[in-house]
Parts: structure tokens; sequence; C-alpha cells
């Protein structure tokens, strides 16, 4: 059983890793590799920020992926962004990772209404994954991304 927790200082190293891994990074907007001294500055303040809520998926103890939600300065929206590891890709987490995240996003977050999310052009297996979680394609004039929204 998938399940969503709250990020916390044992899990920047698994998260670092995961943000370098080839195919978390290929799907990503940003797809330079990040040192570690970035990653810790990053990784802190996610943690610490009221506006920024990070989420670590685990099955049966082991870490499987990320969710983390950016609230933006207007306090009822929200930007997504999700990562699978490698070694469960292709198995359906994503779907899960995304409404188990959403779940506990909502509980802390009841004031959210919408959740944008940004897929890159190309990549289907995000594009369906976000449609399974009830995001609708709202933007695809961009040649590089594809703009999702959902609507609670």
């Amino acid at each position: 059983m998938l399940r969503a927790r709250r990020a916390k200082q044992e899990d920047a190293r698994f998260l670092f890793e995961l943000r370098n891994e080839k195919a978390v990074r290929e799907a990503s907007l940003t797809t330079a590799p990040v040192l570690w001294d970035a990653h810790q500055m990053w990784f802190a303040n996610c943690i610490t920020s009221p506006m920024r809520f990070l989420y670590v998926l685990e099955e049966e103890g082991l870490s499987v992926g990320q969710v983390r939600f950016d609230v933006t300065s207007s306090t009822d929206q929200a930007e997504v962004s999700i990562s699978i590891s490698e070694r469960f890709r292709g198995r359906g987490y994503g779907r899960q990772a995304l409404l188990c995240a959403h779940g506990e996003f909502f509980a802390e977050c009841p004031a959210i209404k919408q959740i944008h999310a940004q897929v890159k052009h190309g990549n289907q297996a995000s594009l369906k994954m976000f449609e399974f979680a009830g995001y609708k394609l709202a933007d695809a004039s961009d040649p590089s991304v594809s703009r999702l929204l959902f609507d609670r």
C-alpha cells in the first residue's frame, strides 16, 4: 500500500539521488544534474517553507518517489511536480502517488481550488497519469510543454 508522508531531513539523500536519475532529469523542465550543495540549500528551504509541501511516497518502507506542491501567491492555487524512481516506473506508481499525495495535500490545504501541472511534450506517460488523476489539458500552445489543470 502506497502512502504519502511529509519529507523530513532523513530524505535529503533519497531526493537528491532521485532528482539526478537520468529518466527524472529527462522528464524534468530543468535537465541539468543538481549538485549536492545546491540540493541541500533547496531541500532546507523546501521543508521549512509554509508555501511548499513535499511528500515522499513509500511502499513497505521503500521510498518510491516524491510529489511536491508549491502554493502560489493567490493561496488558492498550487503547482505540482512528481518524480518516481526509475526502478518503480511503468507499474502505475505515478497514478497512485499523485492521488495519495492529493489526499494529504488537500487535508493540509483545504483552501486550494486549483492545481497546475506542466508536462514536457512527448511525455505521454506523465500526460496519462495526470489525466487519470482528473487533470484536464489547459494549454498546449507552447511547443515545449503542455499545461494541465485540476479543478477541485
